[in-house]
This record gives C-alpha cells, sequence and structure tokens, in this order.
C-alpha cells in the first residue's frame, strides 16, 4: 500500500508536470479556446490518477478475497457524473471536473468500505520484505512497460485528432467506446466459452 501511495503521487506529478510543459510550448495542437480550458482542467484531473492507484489496489485485494463487488462500483464513476450534470445548477468546465472527481472519490470510498465490511484493511508500511515481492519483480517489467504505452495511446490519439478539427476528440472518445463494447463483449464470450470446456 506504501508503494501504491507513493506511485500514484509521482505519477499524477509527473502527468501533469508533462501536460503543462506541453501546453506552455504548444506542442500540444490545442487551438486557444481549447488550451485555456485543457489548462484549467489538467491539475484536477491528474488528481484522478493517485486515485486510481488506490482504487485498482483496493479492487485486487477484494478479488483475492472472493469478491467481485468491484465490478459494480466501476459504474459508480459514470453515474456520479452523471447525477452531477443533471443536478447541480451550473454547467461548464466545472461540472465536469466536480463530476468527474466526485465520480473517482466516490468509487475509491466504495471500494475499501467494503474492503473494511470483508475484513482488515490494509496499512501502509515501508519496505521489501514481502514474500510476494521476488514474484512480481520477475514479471513487472514487461507488464509495466505495456500498461505506459497502453495508457499514453489515448494520449497520443487524442493529441492528433485535435489538429484535425473541431469535434475530431469526441468521435475518437466515442468510437473507442463503441469498440470497448465489442472487446468486452468478445472478451467475456471467450471466457464464459472456456470455462464451460474446461
Amino acid at each position: 500500500l506504501f508503494l501504491t501511495l507513493v506511485a500514484g503521487a509521482c505519477f499524477g506529478l509527473f502527468f501533469l508536470l508533462v501536460l503543462l510543459t506541453l501546453f506552455a510550448t504548444g506542442a500540444s495542437g490545442l487551438g486557444a479556446p481549447a488550451l485555456r480550458a485543457a489548462t484549467f482542467v489538467a491539475p484536477w484531473l491528474c488528481l484522478i490518477i493517485p486515485l486510481g492507484f488506490l482504487t485498482h489496489y483496493g479492487s485486487v485485494i477484494l478479488m483475492t478475497r472472493g469478491r467481485h463487488r468491484n465490478t459494480i462500483f466501476e459504474g459508480l464513476p459514470a453515474f456520479i457524473l452523471a447525477a452531477s450534470l443533471l443536478v447541480l445548477p451550473f454547467g461548464g468546465l466545472q461540472i465536469l471536473v466536480i463530476g468527474t472527481v466526485a465520480g473517482a472519490a466516490v468509487h475509491l470510498g466504495a471500494i475499501w468500505a467494503s474492503l473494511s465490511s470483508s475484513g482488515r484493511l490494509p496499512r501502509p508500511r515501508a519496505g521489501f520484505g514481502a514474500s510476494a515481492w521476488s514474484a512480481l519483480i520477475g514479471g513487472i517489467g514487461a507488464m509495466l512497460v505495456a500498461q505506459i504505452l497502453y495508457a499514453l495511446a489515448g494520449i497520443i490519439d487524442q493529441f492528433f485528432a485535435a489538429r484535425v478539427g473541431s469535434g475530431a476528440i469526441a468521435s475518437l472518445g466515442y468510437a473507442n467506446r463503441v469498440a470497448g463494447l465489442f472487446l468486452t463483449l468478445g472478451a467475456t464470450a471467450i471466457g464464459r466459452a472456456v470455462r464451460r470446456k474446461s
């Protein structure tokens, strides 16, 4: 847990500095209105990175305890964002930022509340004395590189889409959602087929 806290804070700060540098140098390709909006939104959205680290850490512990509530909890960020858009009296970027950050925070709270009800909460402890470290270090390299490339792909795609014109990023986002839907359905079908054969 201690490493998760440190890694989440470091990655959040790193991506914030990278984004602000891109915005300041003009390398993002964004127009003036979009650049002002992105500069306002970036510090708040980078806060989601440490929250996401803690959320996924808690989700893994839940699954190792045989509880799969995290699958239901994954819908909380979208629900909170939709509720914010419907309930809050103001609009603009502020409501999107509030809804997104609040959704991530509620997701984290739900995971850790479930951890508390299912057993002892993990405590942050510095050090590398746990027996699981040897197995983790042996396979973490390839996984870490793959996850970094996977995470950066979406950001790089949006920078290229921003150069295309108005509405390109939104179109890219909807296309990714549609593709993700079919990939998820395919993975579910394959998983169930494998279980039945085994």
